[in-house]
């Protein structure tokens, strides 16, 4: 454009000089309003925060406190109420088996929200650490069950360690506690690198793959993604303990970090977790 400029007629000179002029101001302005966008954005999410953390705080005392009162006083009637009859007892049973069910529900609904409210920046996490942690923690299991846990090598990423471990340790411990009848469940743990990128990811990213197998019970197919959905489950209180919110606080990590999460299952024939994640994380993603 500087040659077109220079060599024009004079009239047509100062007419491309005043379009530059125009269109560089344009481009100020319209640079001055994205930054003024994405200041109002950044104050909203931190308001959303604020609001999220006196929820958080309404639900740890205000909600939970009825439930501790109604669990207290049940202990005491049971322990004192000589006369209360045999049905009276389980109806007693009852209801402090589902306030327990209850205060667990509000504080796995806690974590799912401090997956955003309270995470920890980013740093390079050692997998394989991380899967012996949860061997650990899961040993009396792992025991009781006469299961086994075999891992093998994995690569160190960069994630908010606190939250890695939380997401395999519901995924190992989902696939000790659905097991067939009378079968010791066995869990892998594996990884790989994935070379091609993401849609819209740079090149130099590198994504890690890592895979949770099960010889459990699994389920069908089409129900893949409602089990990541908030207090979704597949079976009964009496069958299998739990929430029902873990495969969602998973699901819930694993897009924090800017990756996702997938399963491949079959009736009888077990199940097969798929954590895809970012070898490195962008800043933007550091931040939230």
């Amino acid at each position: 454009m500087i040659d077109q400029v220079q060599n024009s007629p004079p009239q047509e000179a100062v007419e491309l000089r005043e379009r530059v002029a125009e269109l560089e101001e344009q481009c100020q302005q319209m640079a001055k309003a994205l930054k003024e966008a994405l200041a109002q954005q950044d104050v909203e999410r931190r308001r959303f925060q604020e609001e999220m953390e006196q929820f958080i705080f309404a639900a740890s005392h205000d909600l939970q406190e009825p439930l501790r009162k109604i669990q207290t006083f049940g202990n005491l009637l049971n322990r004192s109420a000589n006369g209360i009859s045999d049905q009276g007892r389980d109806y007693m049973r009852r209801m402090q088996e589902a306030a327990g069910r209850m205060q667990a529900m509000i504080e796995d609904l806690l974590t799912l929200s401090r997956i955003t409210t309270r995470a920890q920046p980013p740093e390079p996490v050692a997998l394989d650490e991380v899967v012996q942690t949860v061997a650990d923690s899961l040993r009396k299991q792992i025991e009781r069950t006469k299961g086994r846990l075999e891992a093998g090598k994995l690569r160190t990423i960069e994630a908010d360690p606190a939250q890695m471990q939380q997401l395999l340790w519901h995924l190992i411990h989902n696939g000790l506690k659905f097991r067939r009848p009378e079968t010791p469940p066995v869990v892998r743990v594996h990884g790989k690198v994935l070379k091609g990128r993401a849609e819209g990811a740079p090149p130099w990213r590198d994504r890690y793959q890592i895979f949770v197998e099960d010889n459990g019970i699994g389920f069908e197919g089409a129900l893949a993604d409602r089990i990541f959905g908030v207090f979704q489950r597949l079976n009964g209180h009496s069958e299998y303990e739990g929430t029902g919110i873990g495969l969602a606080l998973c699901r819930k990590i694993a897009e924090r970090h800017g990756g996702d999460i997938a399963v491949q299952s079959a009736p009888g024939r077990g199940t097969t977790f798929m954590v895809t994640l970012p070898v490195r994380q962008l800043k933007k993603e550091s931040a939230l």
